[in-house]
């Protein structure tokens, strides 16, 4: 269930029956969003039973869900290879059942120790683990994704400081891996390699951007296009080999030789004309 705690069939009555209505009779303008869905795989089932009943649909302007399906499987993203993660289909098939009427978002995700054991300890401090949100994001997008927040933006060097909240599972020492580590000892900031990857997408793919097609493949490499409203192309490209690998990219009757460093991402944009 989504975290009301609210069964989805009552939560379906309770929007079309009540909040719904009582929006519109008082000309309410915010817009109301399903409760955040814990993983992909409650998004599909849940959204589905609010979205599939019309006088429930007509209330709701966006599906929220977060990314925490390695939690529900009980394995690690060090045990991940291959980045063919099965959660993903979930929201291609719900970003296909409702294509072109409500957007979808991936609200909340990030390393955490609370219920969870991982190899490593947190905060990471290694650029290569970005490689590993970077195929999140990729992942996501690909799969119908209009957004993708991480869940923390700055932490300490012991990955605090943390809620501790029993109500909502959140108990002590439940150390987290942010986006940017400030050591409260030293002063040092760290930016980790999810910033970097993280970075890439938040600077050149902006709010109005739509995601195009892209045609070709290169082992080990991943590549997402993006148009602009003003004509900007944006090519996103992550290498996640450990060894250069050179790509030739297309578009317009031009070509671009670039070679793309190990373990990395790299952005190419074309000026519209």
């Amino acid at each position: 269930m989504g975290y009301t705690k609210i069964p989805f069939p009552e939560l379906r009555d309770l929007i079309k029956g009540y909040i719904g209505p009582l929006f519109y009779r008082e000309h309410v303008r915010t817009r109301l969003q399903t409760s955040d869905f814990i993983d992909r795989e409650t998004a599909l089932r849940g959204a589905s039973i609010l979205l599939d009943d019309p006088d429930t649909d007509r209330y709701i302007s966006g599906i929220a869900y977060h990314g925490y399906d390695w939690r529900r499987q009980s394995i690690r993203p060090e045990a991940r290879t291959g980045y063919r993660f099965d959660e993903f289909k979930a929201i291609k098939e719900l970003f296909r059942r409702y294509r072109g009427t409500i957007p979808v978002w991936m609200t909340e995700i990030c390393y955490y120790n609370g219920g969870t054991s991982w190899a490593k300890p947190l905060p990471r401090y290694e650029f290569e683990d970005g490689d590993w949100w970077g195929h999140q994001i990729f992942s996501d997008v690909e799969a119908g994704a209009a957004g993708w927040t991480y869940w923390n933006m700055i932490l300490d060097e012991k990955g605090g400081p943390w809620l501790v909240s029993p109500i909502h599972g959140d108990p002590e020492n439940n150390v987290q891996h942010p986006v940017v580590i400030i050591n409260r000892e030293t002063s040092e900031v760290t930016y980790t390699g999810l910033y970097y990857y993280l970075a890439h997408f938040s600077k050149f793919v902006r709010p109005t951007a739509s995601r195009i097609g892209s045609t070709g493949t290169v082992d080990d490499v991943r590549c997402l296009a993006f148009r602009h409203t003003d004509g900007r192309i944006v090519i996103q490209l992550m290498n996640s080999a450990g060894e250069e690998k050179p790509v030739n990219l297309e578009w317009n009757k031009k070509t671009l030789k670039i070679v793309l460093p190990a373990v990395s991402i790299t952005t190419c944009e074309w000026q519209s004309g």
